[in-house]
């Protein structure tokens, strides 16, 4: 950084000596530049510096993963050596260190190539490796049907058991770095949980990594439901969260899709800076809110101020939702329902609202917590603010 400022900086001594009165100009930005220097060289370094560690480890440490090897591995490396040897390629001990399962998934070497040749010349030749070793290969049929596969390869059955063992496939994302609460269900007790980075100089290993992994996860989600076989999934379980015919009786479902503003506007983040219970916060900014509408104490409770309520707290909804129902070219869930549910919405009558039900408070805190809509509509304040 140092030498390529100062070539920037440095004038020729030439032109120096003809131009004088540009010495005054020179100095004053050496002075700046040795202060971004100064300012730069308290956050950033070309490289670690393990001398200001207390340890001397540059803050890194080293997680010993015990790899175990295993008659299945070994059956791996035999019968890719013999197919690759049978079409005249080389030794696959590199590869198989690093991924199993190894003809089956790789694509872009010259051992495909050789093998379509082979299969065309003397396909007798793989037809008896395969049949030697059968037993070493994926199945189709175990796959379809959510049978146990032994990832095949010491490491990869370590980084199963480190990634999937300790429950991260029941997450659906990861761990907030800064939770507005106690973490719970599947979340709790992995508040440490972070994102492996992988390397590896085979092209296969990547390919290897991801299909072992992604089925052995939803394969450990599947279990015990109706999904019972590995293709066409959505044909084998009931379809949820749908819009139905009978619009009122499913608006509670028809929340999850109003980005109601105001609810949006209720940061959880702010729970955490006063230092209070992050419901009871919202919540309590919830009160506020309905505090500015109508409150009729006479007549039956009104289901309706559930579905209700964010139409009458955000005054652009309704122009949001016309032009969201006109627009042919925005995506429109349940088409054949979605204009009922929008012209249902936007026909109710404010002044004809009962009294509000009584968890109407907690449905909506609810919602400024977990809509979808809304969690976007706040997303999108934060990055492009009204």
């Amino acid at each position: 950084m140092n030498q390529g400022f100062t070539a920037v900086v440095t004038t020729d001594k030439r032109m120096a000596s003809e131009q004088p009165q540009s010495c005054g100009a020179r100095d004053g930005l050496m002075a700046i530049r040795q202060r971004i220097q100064g300012r730069l060289r308290d956050v950033m370094a070309r490289t670690e510096r393990v001398g200001a560690t207390d340890q001397g480890d540059s803050m890194v440490e080293e997680a010993a993963i015990l790899a175990t090897l295993t008659p299945s591995d070994v059956r791996q490396y035999l019968w890719a050596d013999e197919v690759l040897g049978a079409v005249g390629d080389r030794d696959p001990m590199p590869y198989w260190k690093s991924a199993a399962y190894l003809p089956q998934f790789m694509h872009g070497y010259r051992f495909n190539e050789r093998l379509a040749t082979t299969l065309e010349e003397a396909p007798a030749e793989i037809e008896e490796v395969l049949r030697r070793h059968g037993n070493a290969l994926l199945g189709r049929r175990d796959l379809e049907s959510w049978q146990v596969v032994d990832p095949g390869n010491a490491k990869l059955r370590a980084l199963v058991a480190e990634m999937l063992d300790g429950g991260m496939w029941r997450l659906l994302w990861m761990p907030p770095t800064v939770p507005y609460w106690e973490l719970e269900g599947p979340f709790a007790g992995m508040e440490h949980a972070t994102k492996t980075l992988l390397f590896s100089a085979w092209n296969v290993v990547p390919d290897v990594v991801s299909g072992i992994l992604s089925y052995e996860a939803e394969r450990r989600m599947v279990a015990g439901s109706r999904v019972r076989r590995y293709d066409n999934p959505e044909g084998q379980q009931g379809r949820l969260l749908r819009l139905n015919s009978a619009p009122r009786s499913r608006h509670r479902l028809f929340l999850l899709l109003l980005p109601c503003l105001p609810l949006a506007d209720i940061h959880p983040l702010g729970a955490v800076e006063a230092g209070a219970e992050p419901r009871a916060w919202v919540r309590a900014r919830v009160v506020e809110l309905m505090a500015t509408l109508p409150d009729p104490q006479v007549g039956q409770e009104d289901e309706r101020w559930e579905w209700a309520a964010p139409l009458l707290l955000d005054r652009g909804l309704r122009a949001f939702l016309q032009e969201w129902s006109a627009d042919q070219d925005l995506p429109h869930p349940n088409p054949d329902h979605f204009r009922e549910y929008v012209a249902d919405l936007l026909g109710l009558n404010p002044n004809e609202l009962g009294r509000r039900p009584p968890r109407l408070l907690e449905l909506l805190t609810d919602v400024a917590l977990g809509s979808p809509a809304v969690l976007a509509a706040r997303w999108l304040s934060l990055i492009s603010p009204r």
